[in-house]
């Protein structure tokens, strides 16, 4: 196989790092978190194509020097790059606003970059190296990339990615105490971003250096326009501008302790009950915890407390449970004649057919259309 073949997930990587980086009209962090990965993925995929090329081009082997110092400070920094990104798709990136709290994840990396270099200068610029001093650089430089490739690289990986799926799986928990919908903000991409990395890992580590190119550079063009492809439409999905754009943020700060006496959950769980009942806020399909709670005259600590305590379901499931009594009684109706089961669905509150369907057989067990096959045969 040719090199010009072997280039293309290598540009691919480069071209969609440099729009991510500099031409994206979304100036979101995660937009440049994910630039800097794919940057990163570049040097790591050029790096390892002139590894596998070198044994057809022997003068590749003169550069060696040059593109090992690139490879082994880059795939280091991959993982916690990745972890940044996974980060920056969520309040979580708030963590890390200060330099300081990024710096001691890059470490590591920047550790072996100065290794090579040091190693990399130093036979070059001495016209004659002392040659006990020469051996002691070349073990401590071989060593230090041996331990880099066989056990930091695999350990940081594993460790950036359950970190990255904690965020993950607290995010999930998060939404389904806020937000009466998931359209937009279950972030299940970061789960496929993960599972990417993850494939990526486990090739690089199983497939030999000298393995045929069509196990190697075949899906990792797959991996690099699918991931660019799906990143650069996913936007942060932030739980704190839902509190700020509900205007309850003082509401959330009156009281940090969510315990509540029975007689107040009681009296909190009537308010809810005929609130909803009355006014019915359950049909704005972007509803949220914090919206509702300020409508109810609470926070949403005490709000969150009363429906998984005393109803037993997070916000989703509650607020979605009302949006399916509405459809029911819609298409009992004689009016639900005259509208589509999607018309209906958005006449309860949910923001997509999917949902609709999905939400009304998780409540009855089959779906709006059997439902109201079985109302109209009655």
């Amino acid at each position: 196989m040719g090199i010009i073949p072997l280039l293309i997930p290598v540009v691919a990587a480069l071209l969609l790092s440099f729009r991510l980086l500099f031409f994206s009209a979304k100036s979101e962090t995660a937009f440049k978190v994910l630039g800097a990965y794919f940057l990163l993925l570049t040097l790591v995929l050029f790096a390892t194509l002139l590894q596998y090329q070198r044994n057809f081009f022997p003068e590749i082997n003169s550069i060696k020097p040059i593109y090992t110092i690139v490879f082994y400070g880059s795939i280091l920094s991959l993982a916690p790059t990745g972890y940044f990104y996974i980060a920056s798709l969520t309040d979580r990136i708030n963590k890390y606003k200060k330099v300081d709290r990024v710096i001691p994840h890059y470490i590591i990396p920047v550790i072996l970059l100065l290794v090579n270099i040091f190693s990399y200068m130093y036979f070059g610029l001495e016209s004659q190296p002392n040659e006990s001093t020469s051996e002691l650089v070349r073990k401590v430089t071989y060593f230090s990339n041996f331990v880099a490739l066989v056990y930091l690289f695999p350990s940081l990986s594993l460790f950036y990615v359950y970190k990255s799926f904690r965020i993950y799986f607290y995010h999930k928990k998060r939404i389904q105490q806020v937000f009466s919908y998931q359209e937009g903000v279950h972030l299940k991409w970061m789960l496929v971003f993960l599972i990417g990395y993850v494939f990526y890992v486990i090739s690089f580590i199983i497939l030999e250096p000298d393995s045929s190119p069509y196990f190697v550079y075949v899906p990792m063009l797959m991996y690099v326009i699918f991931i660019g492809f799906m990143g650069s439409k996913q936007r942060k999905v932030s739980i704190d501008k839902a509190i700020t754009d509900s205007g309850n943020v003082l509401v959330e700060n009156e009281s940090k302790n969510t315990a509540i006496d029975q007689e107040k959950r009681t009296q909190l769980k009537h308010e809810i009950t005929s609130y909803l009942e009355i006014n019915e806020p359950y049909l704005d399909s972007q509803l949220t915890v914090y919206q509702l709670a300020k409508m109810v005259g609470t926070n949403s600590s005490y709000l969150s407390v009363v429906l998984n305590s005393d109803f037993e379901m997070n916000f989703t499931s509650f607020i979605n449970s009302y949006r399916i009594k509405k459809a029911k009684a819609l298409l009992i109706s004689e009016e639900s004649k005259n509208y589509t089961i999607e018309a209906i669905g958005h006449m309860s509150g949910f923001k997509s057919k999917s949902a609709f369907n999905r939400w009304f057989k998780e409540f009855t067990g089959e779906t709006p259309s059997v439902y109201k096959r079985k109302l109209t045969a009655s």
